[in-house]
């Protein structure tokens, strides 16, 4: 009996520990998510700046930075969907 109630706490602990851990990464996520978002808008304010139309290597640099950009942003959604997943079947 002591060592059934012994391990329904430390489940239970792993449990609260578990979720913890993805709701963690979950805030680290959308912390990124948001920086990204403010990267995005700066690139694409210098790219459709015209005082910017003739500086190709600016608007080549800036262009292949929102495209690496928007490449993290839709994994870092993928995860976070793949978390909720994971929340509810703990």
């Amino acid at each position: 009996m002591y060592d059934e109630i012994k391990k329904s706490k430390i489940i239970k602990r792993e449990k609260q520990q578990a979720i913890i851990a993805v709701k963690n990464r979950e805030t680290a996520i959308g912390r990124r998510i948001k920086a990204i978002e403010v990267e995005i808008d700066t690139a694409r304010a210098l790219v459709q700046n015209k005082k910017n139309q003739d500086n190709y290597q600016l608007l080549l640099k800036e262009t292949e930075k929102i495209d690496k950009l928007e490449i993290e942003y839709l994994e870092l959604l993928e995860e976070k969907e793949s978390l909720f997943k994971k929340i509810k079947m703990i």
